[in-house]
C-alpha cells in the first residue's frame, strides 16, 4: 500500500468537476491511478483559494503528523493571500481571498467592526498594487527548500506541481551576459525592460538571481513541470465555467504520469 498526500488549490480540489476530489476524472485520481495502480492511499488536503503559503504550512503541517510514501505539492498562482476576517461564534473562520481573481466579497458585520464589500474590495486593490512576483517566487523557493529538507529527514520521496504559475520556459536558468534580447518574455515584464538601460537591467537581473541562489534554487529534479503548467492543458472548462474540465484533468494526469515516471528512470 502506497500512501500519498497531495496539497494545493482549487485545480487539485477539482472545482467545476461532478465530485470534485473523488472524481475519477480529476487530475490528481488519474496521475495517482496511472503512477502507482490501486494499492494506495489518497490523502487530498488541497483547498479551493489557498495561497501558496498557505499550501505549504497544510503540507508540513501534515507531514509531521503521519508518514507519507510520496507528497505532491500543486503550487498556486500569485500573489495569493488568505486572511480570516474577525473573530466571532456564529462565524468562527470567515476566510476570504485576496488575489488578482478574486471576484466576490461578502460583507462583514461583527464585534470588531463593520466591513463593506467595496472596502474590502478597495483593501484588496491597495494591497496588490504594493507587490511585485519576484517576492512571491522567492517564497516560493524557500517553501520548496524547507519541504525538500524536511521529506529527506522523514524519508518521504517530495515532487512539487505547477498547477497556476506564471513564470515561463527558462525563467530560471541564469544567464552571464543578460541582455534584453535574451531574456525570456516574462523577465522582460518582471524587470520593466522597456523603462530601463541595459545597465540597470543586468544589475536587477542579477539581484534577483542572486536572492533565488542564496535561498537554495528552484531544484528543477524535485518538480514534474516546472515549466508545463496546468492551466497550459486546459482544453474544455468545468461544470462552473471556469476550471479545468474533465478532458484538461484527464490530460494533465497523463502527463504527470509519464513525467514521474521519466524522473525516476
Amino acid at each position: 500500500m502506497v500512501n500519498i498526500l497531495f496539497t494545493g488549490c482549487s485545480y487539485f480540489v477539482g472545482d467545476g468537476l461532478t465530485f470534485e476530489k473523488s472524481d475519477p476524472a480529476n487530475a490528481v485520481n488519474i496521475f495517482t491511478k496511472k503512477a502507482f495502480g490501486n494499492d494506495v492511499i489518497i490523502s487530498n488536503l488541497a483547498e479551493s483559494g489557498n495561497s501558496n503559503l498557505s499550501i505549504y504550512f497544510d503540507t508540513a503541517q501534515a507531514m509531521h503528523n503521519q508518514p507519507y510514501d510520496y507528497v505532491f505539492v500543486g503550487i498556486t498562482s500569485y500573489p495569493r493571500y488568505n486572511f480570516y476576517i474577525g473573530l466571532e461564534p456564529y462565524d468562527f473562520k470567515r476566510r476570504t481571498v485576496f488575489s488578482p481573481f478574486s471576484k466576490q466579497f461578502s460583507e462583514h458585520n461583527g464585534h470588531n467592526g463593520e466591513f463593506s464589500a467595496t472596502w474590502l474590495k478597495d483593501l484588496r486593490d491597495k494591497f496588490l498594487a504594493i507587490h511585485n512576483d519576484h517576492f512571491e517566487i522567492l517564497d516560493i523557493i524557500k517553501y520548496q527548500n524547507l519541504l525538500i529538507n524536511q521529506s529527506k529527514l522523514l524519508g518521504t520521496k517530495l515532487y512539487f506541481i505547477n498547477n497556476i504559475c506564471h513564470w515561463d520556459k527558462d525563467y530560471f536558468k541564469r544567464l552571464s551576459n543578460p541582455l534584453p534580447n535574451t531574456l525570456t518574455r516574462y523577465t522582460k515584464k518582471l524587470l520593466d525592460t522597456h523603462n530601463r538601460d541595459d545597465k540597470d537591467i543586468a544589475t536587477l537581473y542579477n539581484l534577483i538571481h542572486n536572492d533565488y541562489e542564496s535561498s537554495g534554487n528552484i531544484q528543477e529534479d524535485h518538480w514534474l513541470n516546472l515549466y508545463d503548467a496546468f492551466y497550459r492543458f486546459k482544453v474544455d472548462l468545468g461544470l462552473d465555467n471556469y476550471h479545468p474540465g474533465p478532458e484538461s484533468h484527464k490530460n494533465f494526469g497523463s502527463f504527470l504520469a509519464k513525467q514521474l515516471t521519466n524522473l525516476n528512470g
